[in-house]
């Protein structure tokens, strides 16, 4: 274990970094008055942890995620330290993630106008930077860190072993600003670059002490940032904050790689980086991000750069940037100059050689995807190539490795949902939830689930409120588990039907509110919901329910699509019913499928234009 000491006019910070740091340095936290302030994520990981070392001490759990880092939480802590008994001799232990750090740091700062502060940061991003120095903030609206405090912590315990436990996603944020000590820290940079493998774990924990102590040189010299030495830190953060708080759907880490990236090509232009330095510092960059994704409506943004701490007012944005091995430089630039860089280089990043895209399935050979991706990416401006792709089920193993490491986003359709699942890194959104995958991102290997968005979109574009209507859902499969869960969501009674018992049983458990039926009783449903296969293809003239059934209902909607309109939907349309087919679920599956392969924020109003577009273009 290596430790080290920031002596700062305001207190005295002691580091100790290393695996097994948590367990030789949290006895001395015995018999005192500790508050706990930690996050979902890492309760749900380290529950015996705290209960074992943190007995009978109070546990303020935050909802994980940056979105949870605001002034309404704050305020919770801060009550819920009142309510505690919290003095000004109680310890606040930040056990977490940066946004923990964070928060945690400035309630211990306001509260009795500052209360005693540990920092136990769990992951690479917090360990190798956030928990360290005393900057503590919640964000206010769309400016980043706009409430906040220097505020140091008395002892920073950073245990490399929590590492462990974090998904590739995590170990890639925190690597983002590793790279960025590596552009302003020439050893750093030379250790980076040389290093075979940046995540392995022995290299992290020698990577992570220098980050580290290359900021407490920074803190001592500039602790409340005024002299100009501690904006070397904020590297990459300007353009990088500006995307986080615009798009929302990326990490602190991974946008301030990004950043780095845009503003890099800014002073390889300007003429103050160049050479293999910058292709090095490049290559660097890559190794947390292949390549800057391709944003939409990145000038607007960039107006969130005027925001940033580092600028002084007017209309001029300030950016630190590279410039020689450990050197770097304050470069001002015109908002409407910046802008014009940022959108310059994005367009030129969409120029780039296509994203290659896939569906596959057990028969695809009728899929109407690749119509459907290439019409979106044209007309958001991206280039792709989509391949079908049927795979016997017999040849599913031998064939899914090679299918996701040649493709960089692929849709996967029944029966395979499942299927692909073991070979994926991790569940991203809805499919952690539902437990059914039908894309992939392929540069990571993420699954994700996109039934549930594309079919609320497609109920809310055909002007269909599920708020307290019953509604009867046929099929309990993947897509059958995501619409029962969003149905739920939307407030909807739910009922499911599936012709195995045990798989409505299963969404019943898993969802509470859902009510799985034996068999289909004589309910008024107002909606009624296909997500079987049958109708589907050669079965197309058979219907999965009767006119005694669709007679009550006032809304049929059939998720499966065919070229001739199903059995299922012709009864409900004879009947007079409101009758929705299966391609505007497809289209706006592929809509958010496209928005993850592309880098995109979904975007609701878009995607019903683009769909109104596509159907009045005949395209179907």
């Amino acid at each position: 274990m290596k430790s080290l000491i920031i002596k700062t006019p305001t207190n005295r910070s002691e580091i100790y970094c290393g695996e097994g740091a948590f367990l030789q340095r949290v006895a001395k936290l015995k018999d005192k008055n500790i508050f706990v302030i930690t996050d979902s994520n890492v309760k749900k990981i380290y529950q015996n942890l705290i209960d074992e070392h943190f007995c009978g001490a109070p546990v303020f759990v935050l909802p994980a995620g940056e979105s949870s880092k605001n002034y309404a939480n704050l305020i919770k802590i801060l009550q819920a330290m009142k309510n505690a008994n919290a003095n000004r001799a109680t310890t606040v232990v930040a056990f977490g993630g940066g946004v923990v750090g964070d928060i945690a740091g400035l309630s211990a700062s306001l509260y009795m106008r500052g209360t005693h502060l540990l920092q136990i940061p769990t992951t690479l991003l917090a360990q190798v930077d956030s928990s360290v120095g005393g900057k503590t903030a919640v964000d206010l609206g769309k400016v980043k860190n706009a409430i906040g405090t220097f505020y140091q912590p008395e002892e920073v315990i950073v245990d490399c072993t929590f590492l462990h436990t974090l998904p590739e996603r995590e170990l890639r944020c925190g690597m983002g600003e590793i790279v960025k000590y590596a552009a302003i820290n020439g050893k750093i940079y030379s250790k980076l670059l040389r290093a075979e493998n940046v995540y392995d774990f022995n290299f992290l924990q020698d990577i992570i002490f220098d980050c580290i102590a290359h900021k407490a040189n920074v803190v001592e010299k500039d602790e409340r940032d005024v002299s100009g030495i501690r904006k070397s830190l904020n590297l990459g953060h300007t353009t990088g904050h500006a995307i986080e708080l615009y798009y929302g759907n990326l990490s602190h880490g991974e946008c301030v790689a990004i950043g780095m990236y845009y503003e890099l090509e800014i002073a390889v232009k300007k003429g103050i980086c160049g050479g293999q330095y910058a292709k090095n510092l490049f290559k660097l960059i890559n190794k947390v991000v292949i390549g800057a994704p391709v944003f939409k409506c990145l000038g607007r943004a960039a107006n969130l750069a005027l925001h940033d701490k580092k600028n002084t007012g007017g209309k001029e944005i300030s950016l630190i940037l590279p410039t020689l091995k450990g050197a770097y430089t304050e470069y001002k630039i015109s908002l409407s100059e910046y802008k014009k860089y940022l959108n310059d280089i994005n367009e030129r990043n969409k120029q780039k050689s296509p994203l290659r895209l896939a569906v596959v399935g057990k028969d695809v050979s009728a899929s109407l995807s690749p119509v459907m991706h290439n019409f979106i990416a044209t007309h958001l401006g991206y280039k792709i190539t989509y391949d079908k792709v049927s795979i016997p089920e017999q040849d599913f193993k031998n064939q899914v490795k090679k299918i996701l490491s040649y493709y960089d986003g692929v849709n996967f359709t029944i029966p395979y949902k499942l299927s692909v699942i073991p070979y994926l890194k991790k569940l991203e959104g809805d499919a952690a939830t539902f437990g059914s995958v039908n894309t992939v991102s392929c540069k990571n290997k993420l699954g994700y689930n996109t039934d549930g968005e594309g079919f609320m979109l497609m109920l809310k574009n055909n002007g269909v409120d599920v708020i307290s209507k019953n509604v009867l859902l046929l099929g309990a499969g993947g897509a059958g588990r995501s619409l029962a869960k969003k149905l739920l969501d939307g407030g909807a009674n739910v009922y499911v039907y599936d012709k195995t018992l045990a798989n409505s049983k299963q969404v019943e458990s898993q969802f509470k509110g859902v009510v799985a039926l034996p068999v289909i009783d004589d309910k008024n449903y107002e909606i009624i919901i296909n997500a079987t296969g049958v109708g589907m293809h050669n079965s197309v003239g058979i219907s999965p329910v009767g006119e005694e059934v669709l007679c009550k209902c006032s809304v049929a909607v059939d998720l499966i699509y065919t070229p001739k309109v199903s059995k299922f939907l012709q009864i409900a349309q004879s009947l007079g019913k409101k009758a929705i087919n299966g391609e505007a679920m497809l289209f706006y599956q592929a809509y958010y499928a496209d928005c993850i392969y592309f880098g995109l924020k979904c975007d609701a109003e878009e995607a019903k234009n683009l769909f109104e577009l596509f159907i009045g273009g005949n395209q179907l």
